[in-house]
């Protein structure tokens, strides 16, 4: 299913992707990782790391509705991102 397809269905699957869920929350992939790690977004299938990870539809579009979930989980990835490049640019 391509990205133009995703926003025309007139009923999400069942199961989204990890692609499809940045997708529709207007985060990049690496930040919605970085959510499911600190617990904010829940996969259906969560066993390990490098597990293919899956959602659920009607929960991602609950998440996308909720605007206080999108300014946390904002500012809960800038506070990563920027965490990581201090880490980078202590170690460099």
């Amino acid at each position: 299913m391509n990205d133009l397809d995703l926003f025309n269905c007139r009923r999400l699957p069942a199961r989204l992707t990890i692609e499809q869920v940045a997708l529709l929350l207007g985060f990049q992939v690496y930040e919605i990782l970085i959510l499911v790690r600190h617990g904010r977004i829940k996969c259906i299938n969560y066993q390990s790391r490098n597990s293919r990870k899956y959602f659920h539809g009607a929960y991602i579009l609950s998440l996308a509705a909720d605007g206080d979930f999108v300014e946390k989980a904002s500012k809960a990835v800038a506070k990563e991102v920027r965490e990581n490049n201090c880490k980078a640019s202590q170690d460099a």
